[in-house]
């Protein structure tokens, strides 16, 4: 099955970046793609932020009118400890490591968890379930994989793109976008919802599922290569958990708030 069965090679050319050639040199397979300017954002101002997640919006709703081709992941359809990888499960485990990061408010982190990490845990593990509609999402959606041009969104890095519940994506941007300066996610939510419907339990599952990805990464060991990462995860982790607690309506994790980055 190719795109072109499906309708989605036009959605695509709206929201990716014009394929202009490809080659191959030795072991490499190289693309030319259309350039799309310098960044977009940061800054994230509220209009800004409203008319790409809008944009966003648009292409969920778009590509949910058609079939993918079979070769479009779907997460769900994997082993766990795969799955964990992106769209992850909640790690209990992976939170308590990240304790080791808040200092004199330790104790009163493993409290939190112990009492309210059950609940982010078997929310995160209901997102892969077929109850949720699913639609072709990026998977990884960030300030430095978009560009907003003349109203155009155009989203490039494509890898970890599948066939998946959209409030996924949501999710991921919105949190990302608050730690860059940005609208606090709730308000990015309801800016999605003008445009696009959102599942409240599908968006539960993927916020927890967003804290989980972090929770797994921020505690970890930084990478030389990319010295700025394990902070900037550890902020993620910081507005991903409090959104939750926010969503769940449980007590705002504090603690978080004194993780070193």
């Amino acid at each position: 099955m190719s795109c072109e069965s499906t309708g989605n090679c036009r959605t695509l050319e709206s929201h990716a970046p014009a394929v202009l050639g490809s080659f191959k040199f030795d072991d490499w397979s190289l693309l030319l793609l259309e350039d799309v300017g310098p960044k977009t954002a940061p800054p994230w101002t509220a209009s800004l932020t409203r008319a790409v997640v809008g944009e966003l919006a648009a292409f969920h709703e778009s590509t949910a009118r058609h079939s993918l081709p079979e070769w479009v992941p779907t997460p769900g359809l994997v082993a766990s400890s795969e799955l964990r990888t992106r769209r992850c499960a909640f790690g209990l485990e992976d939170l308590v490591a990240c304790v080791a990061l808040v200092g004199s408010k330790a104790g009163e982190g493993e409290r939190w968890i112990k009492a309210y990490g059950p609940v982010l845990a078997e929310a995160s593990a209901r997102l892969p379930d077929e109850a949720f509609n699913r639609t072709l999402i990026h998977g990884d959606i960030r300030s430095d994989n978009l560009r907003l041009v003349d109203g155009r969104l155009i989203m490039f890095d494509w890898p970890q793109a599948s066939n998946f519940p959209p409030e996924f994506d949501l999710a991921a941007f919105a949190q990302a976008a608050t730690v860059e300066g940005g609208p606090v996610p709730q308000v990015i939510a309801n800016w999605y919802a003008e445009r696009g419907a959102i599942n409240p339990d599908a968006l539960d599952a993927a916020v927890a599922s967003v804290a989980g990805y972090f929770a797994n990464a921020a505690w970890r060991p930084g990478i030389p290569e990319l010295p700025r990462m394990r902070a900037f995860q550890r902020e993620q982790l910081k507005v991903s958990l409090i959104w939750a607690a926010h969503r769940f309506r449980l007590p705002e994790p504090t603690w978080v708030n004194e993780i070193q980055t």
